[in-house]
């Protein structure tokens, strides 16, 4: 069996998922801060952005699963060729697969109190697991560096531009939330300050923004390099 992925459509069917999620998102929130519920029979955890397990939060790492296997697809084929970059196209899809394990079950979350306990950190390091990962993403650019100079100009371009959407997103707005967030006395006083949200949601659109780009580059890189990937079940 072959499964015919259409660039273009996968594109436009994701960006109105994560329009919509937007939209409900805003909504959620305009209730919470204009009217003061919290909850709205359920539907503010369900899709306020900065809660986890919830269907943004879902969408997220399903985005990041299926770059994943993207990543994974072009590995292997690039194997078959013996392309001398096939071990760093395997490398994006570990990266891919462990973001899409990490917004699922919330990893970097778990680090943030441990380490600013450790590093007493505080302002924009209030979450303080920006920390290790913004030391892994810079040494993650470095060694890909030459790999990234080495891809053809549509994918480089898009690849790159997805990246730093990302990471503005993830890392950049973090800081921020973060200085927000200490300067209002912790979390559960930001709850309440609207323009955190704003932050947040602005955050998670980029992060959601960088990802939909890179599954679009991908897409195109393995329609240009006619790419098929064959499903088949062998009776035991």
């Amino acid at each position: 069996m072959q499964l015919t992925l259409l660039p273009r459509r996968i594109l436009l069917a994701l960006s109105a998922i994560v329009v919509l999620l937007t939209i409900a998102n805003a909504a959620v929130l305009w209730v919470k801060f204009r009217w003061g519920h919290d909850s709205l029979y359920g539907l503010t955890p369900l899709f306020d952005f900065n809660r986890e397990g919830n269907l943004p939060a879902f969408y997220s790492a399903c985005s990041l699963l299926l770059a994943a296997v993207l990543f994974l697809v072009i590995a292997g084929q690039a194997r078959k060729c013996n392309d001398p970059w096939r071990r760093h196209w395997a490398g994006l899809g570990a990266v891919f697969l462990f973001l899409a394990v990490d917004e699922a079950a919330e990893l970097h979350g778990l680090l943030s109190l441990p380490l600013r306990r450790l590093a007493h950190t505080e302002g924009p390091l209030f979450f303080a697991w920006v920390i290790p990962y913004g030391i892994l993403t810079l040494a993650f650019a470095v060694a890909y560096l030459r790999f990234f100079w080495a891809l053809p100009r549509q994918p480089r371009l898009l690849l790159g531009v997805a990246g730093v959407v990302y990471v503005v997103g993830a890392l950049g707005l973090e800081l921020v939330g973060g200085a927000m967030v200490s300067a209002r006395g912790g979390l559960d006083a930001a709850l309440d300050y609207w323009l955190h949200a704003v932050f947040y949601t602005i955050e998670e659109i980029l992060e959601m923004a960088g990802v939909l780009i890179a599954i679009y580059a991908l897409l195109q890189y393995i329609a240009t390099q006619r790419i098929t990937l064959s499903l088949r079940a062998a009776a035991e």
